[in-house]
């Protein structure tokens, strides 16, 4: 049986040295939003507004992990930013998920900062559904997929980099382990939520605010 306590503190980010440009405020962002987003999936409150949808409102999930931060998948995210140069290419590491965010390089975009960016990047992935709509949670198209990838439950950890191109743009990168968006696969186990944190053995805490389960 997992540990149920009722709010979930923050991950404390101030003595995370990935090196790089990212600070632990940049992380929080990304790794705070992520887990936003993740708990409206995991408590049923995660509403679709496209008129095609099927969905109106995506199931609850009965065990979906809060996510931690991980300086190794930034790292990776970084260095593939920095190749790819804002193209949207994505990389060749098959262990790894990838949602990749660009921002253009011109007018009030210029003036934004790594903190905004990563606000802004995570929020469009994350309301792909909400905006794009899906007919059941084992769907998987290109209109959804970077928030399928959010939300994918067995997902544990994630990092993330922004980085300037050469032409001034700017590119957000996340890496996600264990990876997700595999076709024919759920997004997430639908049910009570909270019902399956520590189910399968693993040591976890059920948090009743977040709805999401933190493994130890």
């Amino acid at each position: 049986m997992p540990n149920f306590i009722e709010s979930s503190p923050a991950e404390d980010l101030g003595e995370l040295e990935c090196g790089g440009e990212m600070t632990a405020e940049h992380r929080a962002v990304f790794i705070q939003d992520h887990n936003k987003y993740r708990s409206l999936v995991a408590k049923g409150k995660y509403t679709i507004d496209a008129p095609s949808s099927e969905l109106r409102v995506l199931p609850r999930a009965s065990r979906m992990i809060q996510l931690k931060y991980n300086c190794s998948l930034e790292k990776s995210a970084l260095e593939w930013a920095q190749q790819a140069q804002c193209g949207r290419v994505h990389s060749k590491d098959l262990h790894v998920g990838e949602n990749m965010y660009r921002v253009s390089s011109y007018g009030s975009y210029l003036d934004k900062s790594f903190s905004e960016v990563a606000k802004q990047a995570t929020e469009k992935w994350s309301t792909e559904i909400k905006k794009n709509g899906a007919s059941s949670i084992d769907e998987w198209n290109k209109s959804i997929g970077h928030a399928t990838q959010v939300f994918w439950a067995d997902t544990t950890t994630i990092g993330c980099a922004i980085t300037r191109c050469d032409d001034q743009s700017m590119s957000a990168i996340c890496h996600y382990y264990p990876q997700g968006n595999y076709r024919g696969k759920q997004w997430y186990k639908p049910g009570e939520t909270l019902s399956e944190c520590g189910k399968y053995g693993e040591s976890e805490v059920a948090h009743l605010d977040t709805g999401l389960c933190e493994l130890q």
